[in-house]
This record gives structure tokens, C-alpha cells and sequence, in this order.
């Protein structure tokens, strides 16, 4: 293995020494070698010196960057490391320490920069805590808060005292709600809180949204659609009612003067029936729509009570048997012996609707079956009716839950929108999953 410089250099002042070294114990002995024992014991003192000299240097250029990392400040001059040509290998080696931890440092600036611009644009609120004061917050903080400083705890503690004992008092909570009040407007937030240890510090992050906009947003969106649907539904009949109108009254009339039974012929007699009963029809429908509106907005309050959920099923099971019969339809019951609080007759509303649907769904399907499941946790009971039906195409998946949408003929496509609303009351939901083999909707409630 070939030397370095630096090695060759150390390697002969050490041989240089331990040969002065022998050279002053010989001359020791010859008492008249008085003035080379001078000599030689100065030489070696001046080779001690060096080495001392070029050990502390090197000392003091570790010690200096030890403290610039400290501190995080490379631009000072006395970091700059320079030495003889013949130590030029020791001068290379401490600057590229020198060197990686200065890029160690930078790149750590960038990520942590990167880091904050990322939390300045999240759109929730965020506020990282140290040691009960702040460390970090973002915009969307100050704004949801309605502060427009965020600089310290005191702040929050001012105009919000019951969050702030919250965040203060707890080390882990998941989708909590509060409501606030600031200068008379309410903010209702949707807030959980994290703590981890960060080089050996406790880290508490706070993340939080206002969803009281995020709800007025849902909401508008959800009238949009509602709208949208009544007024293509009620053009839909409105519009063949002024055509069917126009004609019979062109018919029945001349010079904007009614005809008399002798000018009609047997033709336009039946022509005016048709459009009269046409006409008795298109109203008929539009009387049900206001009354399947109606249904919609005027769902009664839940009154809630503990019942059997398998004795229920079989129940809703039992009475629709004849049609399971008729349409050839297989049932499998596999609900266990589970008490659910429920409105027992809201919930037999939701679930007579999804059988009635998956009838629909089998009416072309090959070995039609349908399928009841349960499964109880600590925190939800779910409740699912599963068919080997058509299925639902993906396209319409998100509107399936919206008012008057029907893909069927005869349908009033408020089926699902009111089983939507009768979960909500129960503080629970429905979702659905459909593909070309099965389709399952399940109810899912929340355990007390």
C-alpha cells in the first residue's frame, strides 16, 4: 500500500526523534560531548514544539467547525483552514468535513423551507407547538381563526380560551368537533391533534378546518343538483302539455272564437280526447312528484329504540315472501343475534326501498340471489343487502343518492335520496359498491 505524503512526513519525524533521542544518550555518556548534547536536546525541543504546534492547529480548526455547526454559520474567517505545502493532505481532509457538513446544512434549510412554503399553502389550518409555545403555524391558521396574528399561544388563549385548553390538555385526538364564537359569528371545526418526539422533543401538531364552509359548499352543490333534476323533470312533462294544449285549442277554435259541435268532425273529436287524456296523465304525474316531494323534505324525527336485528330482518323477509317466490329470487339470512337502537320503522323503510331496487336489478339475471350480512366492532354496526344483479354504472354512482335521479322508467328516483336522509338522522350512512358480479349497500350506525 503506497504512503501518503502526510504518513511519510510523520513516520520520519518520529524516526528523526527517537534517533536524536539515542544520539543525546550516547553523548550523555561521553561527558566531553558536552556542547553536541546542547545541541542536540535544542533540535529536539524544536522538533517537539513543531509537532505541539501542528496538533493544536489542528485542534483549533475542529474546534472551529464543531462551533460554526453549532451555531450554523460557515461564513466566518475562522473556519478558513490553510497549512504548509508538506500538511496540504491534513488541509484537504478538514475542508472536505468542512465542506459535507456546510452542504448538510444547506440541504437541511432547503427541506425545512420547502417544508413551510408546503404547510403555507395546505388549505386546512396548522399549528405546531414546542414545549407549549408555537413553532409553526400556516395562513389558512390565522384565517380560519379570523387572527391576523398567530404569533403565540396568548393569542389563541385570548380569543378562543376553550381550544386552547384543549390542544393544551390533550396529546392525541382524532376528529374532534367544537364550536367557537368571535365577535358574534360562530366557526364550527372539524380538529385533531398529534404528538411525536422529535430529536427528543415533544412535537405537538394541531390540524383543523372550518366545516361550516365546507357544509354551506356540500349544501349549495346539493340544491344545484336537486334543481337541476326537478326542473328537467317538470319541463319534461311541461312542455308536451302547451304542445298538447296549442293543438287542441286550434282545433276547438277558429278566429280565436270556439268552434260549435257542428264544425267538429269525428277526427278532431278524437284528436282532443287523446290530448285531453294525454294531458289528465302528465298532471296525474306532476300532482305524485309534488307528493313525492313532499316525502322528501318532510321525514319525521328518529325515535330511537333497542330491537332485534335478526328478528327484524326475517320479519321484512317474511312479508315480501310471495314476491321472492314469484320472481324466482333465492334469500339467504345470514344476520346474527344482534340488538341495534334504531327507529324500527324508518329502517324498514330504507331496507323494503334496497330490496325493491335489487328485485329490480335481478328481473334479467341468471340465478337471482339475494344476500343479507351483518358485522358489529366497537365503534360501528353494519347492516348490508347484497344482489348478483345488472350493477350500477360507474358514471352514475355519484348521482344514484340524488333527488328524482332514476334510471328507471316508473321510478320517482327518491327512493335512495330519503334513505340517504334516514341514515344521517341516525347519525349514521350508506354506501354503496357495485361491480358486474355484485352490488352492496350497506347501512352503517355508529355504537354508543
Amino acid at each position: 500500500m503506497k504512503l501518503s505524503k502526510y504518513r511519510i512526513f510523520l513516520l520520519l519525524r518520529i524516526v528523526l526523534m527517537l534517533a536524536n533521542l539515542l544520539a543525546i544518550s550516547a553523548s550523555i555518556v561521553h561527558l566531553k560531548w558536552f556542547f553536541t548534547t546542547t545541541i542536540l536536546v535544542a533540535f529536539l525541543i524544536i522538533q517537539i514544539v513543531d509537532i505541539f504546534q501542528y496538533s493544536f492547529k489542528i485542534k483549533n480548526d475542529l474546534d472551529n467547525l464543531i462551533r460554526s455547526f453549532e451555531q450554523n454559520d460557515f461564513s466566518t474567517n475562522n473556519i478558513s483552514i490553510t497549512y504548509k505545502p508538506k500538511f496540504k493532505e491534513s488541509e484537504d481532509s478538514l475542508n472536505r468535513i468542512k465542506a459535507l457538513i456546510k452542504n448538510s446544512r444547506i440541504e437541511k434549510e432547503v427541506q425545512f423551507n420547502f417544508l413551510k412554503i408546503l404547510i403555507e399553502n395546505v388549505p386546512s389550518g396548522i399549528i405546531v407547538m414546542k414545549e407549549k409555545s408555537l413553532f409553526l403555524t400556516n395562513k389558512a391558521a390565522k384565517d380560519i381563526l379570523q387572527l391576523n396574528s398567530l404569533s403565540s399561544l396568548d393569542i389563541i388563549q385570548t380569543n378562543y380560551p376553550e381550544f386552547t385548553q384543549i390542544i393544551q390538555e390533550h396529546e392525541q385526538l382524532s376528529s374532534e368537533l367544537i364550536s367557537l364564537t368571535k365577535d358574534g359569528s360562530k366557526i364550527q371545526l372539524s380538529f385533531s391533534i398529534n404528538q411525536l418526539l422529535l430529536l427528543k422533543e415533544k412535537v405537538k401538531i394541531i390540524n383543523f378546518q372550518n366545516i361550516k364552509t365546507a357544509l354551506e359548499k356540500n349544501e349549495l352543490l346539493a340544491w344545484n343538483k336537486l334543481i337541476r333534476t326537478m326542473t328537467h323533470e317538470i319541463m319534461n312533462s311541461v312542455t308536451p302539455l302547451i304542445s298538447l294544449s296549442e293543438t287542441g285549442y286550434g282545433i276547438s277554435s277558429e278566429d280565436n272564437k270556439p268552434k260549435t259541435i257542428k264544425n267538429l268532425n269525428q277526427k278532431n273529436i278524437d284528436h282532443i280526447h287523446k290530448s285531453f287524456k294525454s294531458i289528465l296523465n302528465k298532471t296525474v304525474w306532476l300532482k305524485e312528484f309534488v307528493n313525492d316531494y313532499k316525502k322528501l323534505i318532510r321525514i319525521p324525527q328518529p325515535k330511537i329504540s333497542a330491537f332485534n336485528l335478526h328478528y327484524f330482518i326475517d320479519e321484512i323477509i317474511d312479508n315480501m315472501n310471495d314476491i321472492f317466490e314469484k320472481e324466482n329470487i333465492i334469500v339467504e339470512d345470514r344476520i346474527e343475534d344482534l340488538e341495534i337502537k334504531a327507529d324500527k320503522n324508518l329502517i324498514e323503510l330504507v331496507i323494503v326501498n334496497l330490496i325493491k331496487n335489487a328485485i329490480d336489478s335481478l328481473q334479467f339475471a341468471d340465478n337471482k340471489k339475494l344476500v343479507f350480512t351483518c358485522n358489529k366492532s366497537n365503534q360501528f354496526l353494519t347492516l348490508s343487502v347484497s344482489d348478483n344483479g345488472k350493477g350500477i354504472p360507474k358514471d352514475i354512482m355519484d348521482q344514484i343518492f340524488v333527488p328524482f335521479f332514476s334510471t328507471k322508467e316508473t321510478g320517482s328516483g327518491i327512493g335512495l335520496s330519503v334513505a340517504k336522509q334516514i341514515m344521517q338522522m341516525h347519525q349514521g350512512k350508506i354506501e354503496v359498491k357495485s361491480d358486474k358480479l355484485i352490488t352492496t349497500f350497506t347501512l352503517v350506525f355508529q355504537q354508543s
